[in-house]
């Protein structure tokens, strides 16, 4: 897993330290002709895959001009495990390189070791693994707009696998699918800075290698390019080990307001201090984080929003084990809740110990700590606890894993259990088709909806969407161009309500799915 600490702060100190470790252009040129360039990678999602991976070996991009290559993954240095499903209509960071000063509008990508598990309800557990393989160990692409890297700048480039395009299934004659074979499809292309920045990136999560409490200077000096911040933590993404390699570490900047801002929240009070007065220097390693942050014109991760969850220790077993509810959660007369959990990630990644792409059973006591990950989306004010679980939603949950004793042949081994200390509903996307609209306001943003999910997990239960006037719409102008096709991919929280309630004016039966959205976006 890489360690190390990467500085954002001035771009020639970025360009520095990217060349020094998280890979080079192949080029010889002198500083002068380098820039910086971040690469996002995300995902759009596929039904009934509860999980896609990819192991990222090589990215190469090609000059309009010229015959050298920008490596932003070198395969003899780094290879990355990245989780699509997780990235469901979310970016991280795949990589931050120094990059030779010219225009790029094509590349390659060389991915490795497919896997891909697919809900398969005549199974216990649930799921079931399909054998798969790609179609070519490299994939090319055009880059559209093309990146240009200016020197000493940053610049930004966003991938997107098309998951739906990018596997093709094979069954058998009775409609089983009996393996899949992989050819990435994906959308590769430059993003304009505003003035505020690149853009932003909805709850990136990881755990925190270290914290920087000290105040410092972004930019150039009595320019209107610098900028002062409080602080900053570095923060480790795609935790996910091949060979003892992983995603980059990236620092994340506080703005000196932030207190104002609130941008710190530690609802489970993580050093003991309560949200409102948590100072950066109280911030413990490595805790659990989920962020809400801006991409500024000067390469910094500028926070918008910090949830710290709870502190992970691999040495006493202690991770956050991030997934889907799997099995309907049951409840003892003690108040004690049990449900199996599907796992896309782990934080820090102990992979070896609780393999991914595996079930675990979570108990979690009635003194277990329940709460939304990101409180700022949760805007008709639901709140989260053991009665909202439901199969389905992702969910974040802390705690300490067992591993049972294998029982001798042939018996099957039971679950490895966790037992759940805190257990926090993750911003999450869910794939379906409109089915009718409940209401809609004056501003054509506020309202409801009913999505019917794709999804075999709902067991064709409908799920209420709320909208707000922060939500983003993407491909449509509002509520009023929702129609029954084409599909659409709906972000936000989702959960169970036991009993009736109201939002937007729309009563919600009982016993129902409730998803308070934070993006629409209609699928072309």
């Amino acid at each position: 897993m890489l360690r190390r600490r990467l500085t954002l702060g001035l771009v020639a100190a970025i360009a520095a330290i990217v060349l020094a470790g998280c890979g080079s252009s192949s080029s010889s040129s002198s500083s002068s002709t380098i820039g910086s360039l971040y690469t996002l990678i995300g995902d759009t999602p596929l039904c009934d895959i509860l999980s896609f991976r990819l192991t990222a070996t090589g990215l190469d991009l090609v000059p309009t001009t010229g015959t050298t290559n920008a490596t932003i993954l070198n395969s003899n240095v780094t290879a990355i495990k990245v989780g699509f499903s997780i990235l469901q209509e979310f970016s991280t960071v795949l990589a931050l390189t120094s990059v030779v000063s010219q225009t790029y509008n094509q590349g390659s990508f060389a991915v490795s070791a497919p896997v891909v598990v697919r809900y398969d309800p005549t199974q216990n557990p649930p799921i079931s693994s399909v054998t798969a393989t790609t179609s070519a160990a490299t994939t090319m692409f055009p880059v559209e707009p093309p990146v240009t890297i200016s020197a000493s700048a940053i610049s930004v480039m966003q991938m997107d696998l098309d998951l739906q395009h990018s596997v093709q299934f094979t069954t058998n004659s009775q409609g089983q699918v009996t393996g899949a074979t992989v050819t990435p499809v994906v959308t590769v292309g430059a993003l304009s800075a505003s003035s505020t920045g690149f853009t932003e990136l909805d709850d990136l999560v990881g755990f925190v290698l270290s914290v920087n409490p000290n105040t410092f200077t972004s930019g150039t000096p009595g320019t209107s390019s610098a900028t002062t911040f409080a602080g900053s933590m570095s923060i480790q993404l795609l935790s996910s080990s091949v060979s003892g390699a992983g995603g980059p570490a990236v620092n994340v900047s506080f703005p000196t307001d932030y207190f104002a801002q609130n941008i710190i929240c530690a609802s489970a009070t993580v050093s003991n201090q309560p949200c409102s007065s948590m100072l950066l220097n109280q911030v413990l390693t490595p805790s659990f984080v989920e962020v809400d942050a801006l991409i500024d014109p000067n390469g910094n991760l500028v926070a918008k929003s910090v949830q710290l969850e709870d502190v992970e220790n691999v040495a006493q077993s202690m991770l956050a084990f991030i997934g889907y509810v799997l099995t309907k959660p049951t409840t003892d007369s003690s108040g004690n809740v049990a449900f199996d959990l599907f796992i896309l990630e782990e934080e820090p990644d102990d992979d070896f110990a609780v393999p991914l792409d595996s079930v675990v059973t979570v108990t979690a006591p009635a003194s277990t700590v329940y709460s939304v990950g990101q409180p700022a989306n949760d805007f008709a004010n639901l709140g989260f606890g053991a009665a909202q679980l439901a199969v389905g939603e992702e969910v974040v949950v802390h705690g300490i894993f067992t591993r049972p004793t294998p029982p001798p042949p042939p018996a099957v081994a039971p679950l490895t259990t966790v037992a759940a200390a805190k257990i926090y509903l993750k911003l999450q996307t869910h794939l379906g088709n409109f089915s009718s609209l409940l209401a809609d306001a004056s501003d054509d943003h506020t309202g409801a909806f009913v999505l019917a999910p794709c999804a075999s997990l709902f067991n064709n239960a409908p799920i209420y969407v709320f909208t707000d006037s922060t939500t983003n719409f993407v491909n449509l102008s509002g509520l009023s161009a929702l129609t029954a096709q084409p599909t659409l991919t709906v972000k936000g929280l989702l959960e169970f309500q036991p009993k009736a309630t109201t939002i937007n004016g729309v009563t919600v039966p009982a016993g129902s799915l409730v998803l308070l959205a934070r993006q629409v976006h209609q699928l072309t």
